[in-house]
């Protein structure tokens, strides 16, 4: 029978298994006395992933000796093996911990400063929220948006103060990542998300409207002007699903000019528009689109659309579409079967957040716009 394996031996098969470490690893090399004393070993000369595996299981041991080890690792020159020692002081409450983990904001390893960041911010929240605002109009590109990041998935209790200092940033990613803050504190900033809807960057733009999108009472007027030419594709897009969300049949009009629209896909998704919408009054151009179009993808929309507004021209239009045995563009019929519907290759700003496709009034799938 073979002798069971030191500790030294388990860290190393656990720190080198092909498969991630389990919880019953990490609770073996726990039960060993002598852990603490092989971690400081594997920390002086081990590799980088046997000194990841002894940081694992001292964050969980949490004690003083544990914290002291973390605070040694900070130093190591791999970031690989900084950014979880940095991790490993989270539970710390020591000033020497506070001041190794302040020290390890200046770290040049952007992973490193955000485990020091959300260290920092779960030892004392208050002080940590002060500490980000202080550095934060000096701070490089890469800590503001840790900062902003730690603030929104720990809600630090100043929060709100740390967004507009971001969203006055020059930086349009910095401005996003303030936006996803903002959007945490309620309907009390919705004036603020609205105004940014007029941000010079698409990338504001689309963060703003994506959080306005599902805020049910926000009037459709908001979304109205971002249709308009002058806006990005994705932000017309996403101006449109919000539309369609509020099913507002006020907006037909400007929803319906959309249906001339040189981009195929802004088209495309404006003819399933007009249908959850009850646009009525699109039926005559959508009868005049499905006469000379010969994209079969509109097509499929487009009778799709019409089946759903119904009425007298739309139901003899489909059934002459349906028993029309050549398609619009002259080429021989397609074999018989169901069409595959494709989901849309533009960026996800429109559909991705759907709950579901859209549904005719009978309970039947849309074809979503390729």
């Amino acid at each position: 029978m073979s002798s069971p394996l030191s500790t030294w031996e388990l860290l190393h098969w656990v720190a080198t298994k092909p498969t991630r470490s389990t919880r019953e690893d990490l609770d073996a090399l726990l039960a060993r006395a002598d852990f603490t004393q092989v971690a400081r070993e594997v920390l002086a000369s081990g590799t980088t992933s046997e000194k990841t595996t002894a940081l694992r299981v001292l964050r969980e041991l949490a004690s003083p000796e544990a914290h002291a080890l973390a605070r040694l690792a900070l130093r190591d020159a791999a970031a690989d093996v900084r950014a979880p020692a940095a991790r490993a002081l989270a539970s710390a409450q020591d000033a020497a911990d506070w001041r190794s983990l302040l020290e390890a904001l200046d770290d040049t390893e952007p992973s490193v400063q955000h485990a020091a960041m959300d260290s920092l911010a779960r030892m004392n929240p208050a002080a940590a929220s002060d500490l980000f605002l202080e550095r934060f109009e000096r701070a490089p590109e890469a800590e503001k948006l840790n900062a902003l990041a730690t603030a929104q998935r720990l809600g630090l209790p100043e929060s709100g103060a740390l967004a507009r200092l971001g969203l006055a940033s020059a930086s349009s990613t910095v401005r996003a990542a303030a936006v996803d803050l903002v959007a945490r504190e309620g309907e009390a900033t919705e004036g603020l998300l609205i105004h940014l809807l007029t941000d010079a960057s698409e990338n504001v733009q689309l963060h703003a409207l994506r959080t306005l999108t599902y805020r049910a009472h926000v009037p459709a007027s908001v979304f109205v002007p971002l249709l308009a030419a002058s806006s990005s594709p994705p932000v017309r897009a996403q101006a449109l699903q919000a539309l369609i969300l509020r099913r507002d049949a006020s907006t037909c009009e400007p929803v319906c000019r959309l249906l001339t629209d040189p981009d195929a896909s802004l088209r495309r998704r404006a003819i399933l528009a007009t249908e959850r919408l009850g646009c009525t009054r699109a039926t005559p151009t959508l009868l005049e689109m499905l006469a000379r179009t010969r994209d079969e993808d509109e097509r499929a929309d487009l009778v799709a659309a019409l089946g759903g507004l119904g009425g007298p021209e739309a139901w003899e239009a489909l059934r002459q579409a349906l028993s029309d045995e050549s398609p619009a563009s002259g080429a021989p019929p397609s074999s018989p079967g169901p069409r595959t519907s494709r989901r849309p290759t533009q960026p996800p700003c429109c559909w991705s957040a759907c709950e579901a496709p859209p549904t005719r009034k009978h309970g039947r799938p849309l074809p979503w716009p390729s």
